[in-house]
């Protein structure tokens, strides 16, 4: 059996040249919903007129209650060495030997400063006994909150006593393993403009705020080794003060999902302009290539097949059946908001001795079951609407799968058929493979399908059998 596709050659410049602009479109929604994110997220974070950011990085009750712990905790003995050996994070992934050994012994107290209400930046600041390997009596490191980030300036210069530089000790070993050893003072010294910094943010997020939850991991992990004093007052207190942060925390945590939500949906409503305006565009275009693609002889069915995952559903019977497939369509339904609710996938055939139906139709529709604004496809119902395909007599080949669409028994009518994605209330998978990709990308499957290895179009090996997979081997003899 032959198709004549010889008659396509003169076609195939214009459907590559429709299928550029069909990609032009996507491009330009997907950029336009990047910009759109990116200039959001900018307004959510930061004000421009102050400079700084638009809400606190803490509650003023948070750091209130900062404040009060302070005093607390210089009644208890090596609280914030114990509590620094109870981050294991910290010490074992930010510091080296000779740190750890600094630190535990000599590390006096911690504590993070806030700047401009919380909005502009904070200082790190490390408060260390008189020590044998520096004269410093206090080391800081500021940050300042930027657009995008935050900026650091180099920490306090540490004043090293002589042969005692922990930080160019690894230089002076000159060894590749030394050199690749972590270093906290070489962080400290170093000052950046970045999005993150993974330290700052491990000391600042959750070493500062956990401070006592640390210091009982720190006791376990330094058994013995700190000195035993009644302080149960003290902890008492501590414990109360740590419930109210908690509860600060997850009130600050309320009001920024509170803003968060805000913005999601001046996301969702943006983005969803934007893809109507796309979608729109497209419609012209597709309106352009179907009007050529009827000039291709079984230009579906070779999509079809060189699809690189709907081909695996066509069986022998299917093929034998979209020889008559005409036309494609799939086109998008709104809800009585203009929501984008779901779509339809339409298959026009010619006359055929399989079905009378001219056309088939298969409508997946999403219902939303939250009053939430911002809920999406996995938060809805899922209805399924396909047409009632009037099969002619002995020509029904979906009877051989009365359980619906399974990798068993494979057959893209099974599939048009079935509506077993209302009962497992997901996406039906095939649907959405053919409105995301197939559709848009027709063009490329066709072409594409119909390339030998130089990547020219090969009408002569199209009736060559050793040319085909084994589903279009058995097609085409």
């Amino acid at each position: 059996m032959e198709l004549p596709l010889d008659g396509a050659l003169q076609f195939l410049d214009q459907i590559m040249e429709i299928q550029k602009e069909i990609d032009e479109v996507n491009e330009k929604e997907y950029n336009a919903k990047l910009k759109l994110r990116d200039e959001l997220e900018d307004k959510l974070r930061w004000d421009e007129k102050n400079g700084c950011l638009r809400h606190p990085h803490i509650t003023q009750s948070q750091q209130c209650l900062f404040d009060e712990r302070r005093e607390h905790v210089k009644l208890i003995p090596d609280f914030w060495a114990t509590a620094l050996f109870g981050d294991g994070v910290l010490v074992d992934y930010y510091m080296n030997e000779e740190e750890r050994k600094l630190f535990k012994k000599y590390l006096k107290s911690v504590d993070v400063i806030y700047h401009g209400n919380a909005k502009s930046g904070y200082t790190i600041e490390l408060n260390m006994d008189a020590n044998p390997y520096f004269e410093n009596n206090t080391l800081t490191k500021t940050f300042r909150f930027c657009r995008k980030g935050f900026s650091s300036e180099s920490g306090t210069a540490i004043r090293w006593k002589k042969d005692k530089d922990i930080e160019s000790f690894a230089e002076k070993e000159g060894t590749q393993s030394n050199t690749d050893k972590p270093s906290f003072f070489k962080w400290f010294r170093e000052g950046s403009e970045k999005l993150r910094d993974l330290v700052a943010e491990e000391i600042v997020m959750d070493f500062w705020p956990n401070a006592h939850e640390y210091y009982f991991y720190g006791k376990d992990r330094c058994a013995g080794e700190t000195l035993e004093v009644d302080i149960t007052g003290t902890l008492s207190k501590l414990t109360t003060i740590k419930e109210k942060l908690q509860a600060a925390e997850r009130q600050a945590t309320k009001e920024r999902q509170t803003m968060q939500m805000e913005y999601d949906l001046v996301l969702v409503n943006g983005e969803r302009e934007v893809h109507k305006e796309c979608e729109s565009l497209r419609g012209r275009i597709y309106d352009r290539r179907s009007k050529i693609i009827k000039n291709i002889d079984h230009f579906w069915l070779i999509a079809f097949l060189s699809h690189y995952a709907l081909h695996l559903l066509l069986n022998m019977e299917d093929l034998m059946i979209l020889k008559f497939l005409n036309s494609v369509n799939v086109k998008e339904t709104e809800d009585e908001e203009g929501v984008m609710s779901g779509y339809t996938i339409t298959l026009n055939f010619g006359e055929n001795p399989y079905f009378k139906n001219e056309t088939l139709t298969k409508n997946i529709s999403y219902t939303v079951i939250s009053e939430d604004p911002l809920k999406d496809y996995s938060d809805c119902q899922v209805k399924v609407c396909v047409s009632n395909i009037q099969w002619k007599d002995g020509k029904d080949i979906t009877t051989r799968n009365q359980k619906g669409f399974t990798d068993a028994d494979r057959s893209f009518f099974t599939w048009f058929c079935d509506l077993g994605c209302v009962e497992m209330e997901a996406y039906d998978e095939v649907a959405n493979l053919i409105k995301q990709d197939f559709w848009p990308n027709a063009g490329k499957y066709f072409v594409n399908g119909n390339l030998n290895d130089e990547k020219e179009v090969d009408f002569a090996g199209i009736h060559k059998i050793e040319y085909f997979t084994s589903s279009l081997r058995a097609f085409y003899l």
